[in-house]
């Protein structure tokens, strides 16, 4: 069962949202009742439930309040309007992904910290000396093409995914909610797959009302939104993960207040052993509890873009935008000089 009334009610919750509360405890496939223990008697009554629409707003309570009495399912975030980006490439859907991987005793660790310290090329031996990425340019898995090899070698490797994050260090691999799983790009078929951490990158396009997501994920990982989830001092943390474990959920909430296009970045590592990862949406009725993968289209899945559209810029009177080796913005293009040894008056640059 999930947490017990007691701790709905330290957290000052009224007795509608504790029904919800208990009705998700039923949807959610744990038991279908609710003991609910009487302080003025050491007895405890057990008590059938009655089925109840679960609306937006008992929803988002259910979810806090089970976020705040368990791990496996954490508090809502309000996104920001003013983190909403301009339009997308809808030529480029799917996420950005970039990739590291070595099995040095020093980088297997299960923390965040470490996996953007590889994804930042800091990764280091017991010595301080930099590890190089042992991951594969040219294992494509559900990516578009092959890497460019990491250079410098401690660098990532960068690939681009079209379609969702249901990945595994195993093609073909059975864990987690999505199955067969597709094999993650970079992974080398020699070296070992300890030590991994990969970031993917995207923009997603959300409706109003509160969303609840997921990640199936071994070992951890981490979910943030901002105005630059690149940015240590720029992002949100949605929901996370911290640790080792076998394939397992973690759901989280976020509440938008104006619809939009949004970015999102989740880092996800592995210290050893197994290793796979899915990101998705969950909704919760009263009658169902259903997943569906990030950018699974055909499946009604939120919309994933890993690029905005190019905005053409109307060129500027007066900066030489006629000029041969000028763009349409009057600058200079690098490494074209029409004019090598003199300019003409009134010209600069």
């Amino acid at each position: 069962m999930i947490g017990d009334e007691e701790c709905a009610i330290e957290f000052g919750f009224t007795p509608s949202v504790l029904r919800a509360w208990r009705e998700y405890d039923r949807v959610a496939g744990n038991t279908a009742f609710i003991q609910t223990q009487r302080k003025d008697k050491e007895q405890s009554k057990v008590h059938d439930m009655k089925t109840l629409k679960t609306s937006v707003t008992y929803l988002a309570a259910v979810l806090t309040t089970t976020a705040l009495c368990h791990s496996t399912l954490q508090a809502q975030t309000v996104l920001d309007p003013a983190w909403r980006v301009g339009a997308v490439d809808t030529n480029k859907p799917g996420f950005l992904y970039s990739y590291f991987s070595n099995n040095n005793g020093n980088n297997t660790g299960n923390t965040i910290e470490r996996a953007e310290n590889d994804l930042a090329g800091l990764a280091t031996d017991s010595a301080g000396n930099l590890l190089p990425n042992l991951g594969d340019p040219t294992v494509v898995g559900p990516a578009i093409g092959e890497a460019a090899p990491a250079n410098p070698t401690n660098g990532v490797l960068f690939f681009e995914i079209t379609n969702v994050i249901n990945l595994s260090k195993v093609d073909q691999d059975a864990r987690g909610n999505f199955t067969p799983d597709e094999l993650m790009p970079g992974v080398s078929a020699t070296e070992s797959t300890d030590g991994q951490a990969i970031e993917f990158f995207t923009y997603l396009t959300l409706p109003v009302g509160t969303n609840i997501m997921g990640v199936n994920s071994d070992d951890g990982f981490q979910t943030t939104s901002g105005p630059n989830p690149r940015d240590a001092f720029g992002r949100v943390v949605l929901g996370e993960y911290i640790g080792g474990r076998g394939a397992a959920d973690t759901w989280f909430t976020n509440v938008v207040t104006q619809a939009g296009t949004y970015p999102f970045r989740t880092v996800w590592e592995n210290g050893g052993g197994d290793a796979n990862v899915e990101w998705f949406t969950v909704t919760v009725t009263a009658d169902s509890t259903n997943r569906t993968l990030i950018n699974d289209i055909a499946g009604g899945g939120v919309p994933a873009h890993r690029a905005l559209e190019r905005r053409r810029h109307r060129p500027l009177r007066g900066l030489g935008e006629d000029r041969p080796g000028r763009d349409g913005r009057g600058l200079q293009v690098p490494g074209h000089d029409p004019w090598p040894t003199s300019r003409p008056q009134g010209i600069v640059g």
